[in-house]
């Protein structure tokens, strides 16, 4: 049996709704604090025997979490969609008229991943630097920007004659 549905991906519940196309039958259910495996068991039980070992396509919402879904959609043996959120409704995959994302491959989604906590972390440390600086500013200390990791500014803070008040140190 031909099988559509649409996934609403949100970080405590998974919803979906499902139409057996043959039939016209509807069905919708929810995954609670959904992870892997939370998810991958209606996939392997209700989804599987419901599509009867007919096409099942499924539209995934692009937005925070949509991997890990995409991924065990995959891994169940149907075909995944990913589109706008807005736009991602089992009726418009039905219909042909999903506007559908592209699924990058997992070296091209591994290298964003790394890319992106490489940023993050950059930032991070930057924010913390300019913290850095702003209290030791507060107290009169003053590092210059680029040096902030030298040994010879450690020295300088390490030092108990450097003049600071418990809470700046």
């Amino acid at each position: 049996m031909t099988m559509v549905c649409g996934l609403g991906l949100h970080r405590r519940q998974i919803t979906f709704d499902a139409l057996e196309v043959e039939s016209g039958t509807v069905w919708t259910g929810r995954v609670w604090q959904p992870d892997r495996e939370r998810f991958r068991r209606p996939l392997r039980t209700d989804v599987t025997e419901r599509g009867n070992g007919g096409p099942v396509s499924i539209a995934v919402e692009g937005c925070t979490g949509w991997r890990y879904v995409v991924e065990e959609v995959v891994a169940a043996g149907f075909a995944a969609h990913l589109a706008e959120p807005a736009d991602t409704q089992g009726e418009l995959l039905a219909d042909g008229r999903l506007p559908a994302s592209w699924i990058p491959p997992t070296v091209v989604l591994e290298c964003r991943e790394r890319a992106r906590l490489y940023k993050t972390l950059v930032d991070q440390r930057s924010t913390w630097v300019q913290r850095i600086h702003a209290e030791l500013c507060q107290h009169g200390v003053t590092v210059p920007e680029t040096s902030i990791r030298w040994a010879k500014t450690r020295e300088l803070l390490e030092d108990d004659g450097l003049k600071m008040c418990p809470a700046g140190r």
